[in-house]
């Protein structure tokens, strides 16, 4: 729902998921409308709109934001409160027509990231930690010895402002907290019928703890991030299924794929979530 796809209209969307059904697909992931619940979740919560200028990536680039991937944050943004709105509208037919085609739409989890604000100002005592940097996204707000992306050929002489989202550490309430409020706004919105959820906070990537952006493949730590996700589903929703997109087990000996040579990162990273709850697409 990014890219190119974040410019469809109903119309194309209708067209793609007939498709989708004559091919036999019979999950389908729908993040239109994840936005809008985000931002409903934020402003109740006490945040301001201009808050989240800097958290929603424009819409082209939302499938690596903040929301979904995880690894940029605000880049060609912000997406107004009205555009929200707008996809929250589509993606509520997108998952009607899903229904009439016996398709099960795969909704947006909660993935640990939020808007700054959040935890600098509201909750300032929270544990959060830092997205390492990605692709030539670095930050220079995180000490003197900002790392490098290790997927940058060149790193630019002074990092654009757009990494190191901020993220709620897995052991820390808040993340569940928040979680839970995401998956009960979003089945408000597209109905309590939906139990599966994306997320994902690693995509071409290894965490860091406690904002250090020095990798961190502690099991431990891996799986604390593994149990927090799926629990944050679960807490909101008892048939909740954690659907993981293939692309973080890549297995091409890159260290920041979980897969082949690196397999024991995605073994830790799901060691604690109950089986049978889980999905790799």
């Amino acid at each position: 729902n990014s890219y190119t796809q974040a410019f469809w209209a109903w119309e194309r969307w209708a067209a793609h998921l007939d498709w989708c059904a004559l091919m036999g697909f019979d999950l389908v992931m729908v993040y239109a409308g994840a936005e809008h619940v985000h931002a409903e979740v934020y402003l109740e919560m006490g945040l301001a709109e201009e808050d989240l200028r800097s958290f929603f990536s424009g819409a082209a680039f939302l499938g690596w934001s903040s929301t979904r991937a995880g690894n940029i944050r605000g880049l060609a943004g912000p997406i107004s409160p009205a555009w929200r709105a707008n996809k929250a509208e589509l993606g509520k037919k997108i998952v009607a027509r899903c229904r009439e085609l016996g398709i099960t739409p795969v909704l947006s989890g909660f993935n640990g990231h939020v808007p700054e604000a959040l935890v600098k100002r509201l909750h300032p005592h929270a544990n959060h930690t830092r997205a390492r940097p990605w692709n030539g996204f670095n930050c220079t707000d995180v000490g003197s010895d900002a790392v490098a992306s290790p997927l940058a050929a060149s790193p630019p002489a002074v990092a654009p402002p757009y990494g190191c989202g901020f993220e709620l550490e897995p052991t820390d309430p808040l993340f569940l907290e928040v979680g839970a409020r995401f998956i009960r706004k979003q089945a408000e919105t597209f109905g309590d019928d939906l139990h599966f959820f994306a997320a994902v906070q690693f995509t071409e990537e290894i965490p860091s703890a406690q904002s250090t952006l020095q990798p961190t493949a502690n099991g431990e730590y891996l799986a604390a991030w593994g149990h927090a996700t799926y629990t944050a589903m679960a807490n909101a929703d008892s048939e909740a299924v954690w659907v993981l997109d293939g692309w973080f087990a890549n297995a091409n000996g890159e260290p920041w794929f979980w897969c082949g040579a690196n397999k024991t990162h995605a073994q830790h990273y799901l060691s604690l979530v109950p089986v049978g709850t889980d999905s790799l697409c």
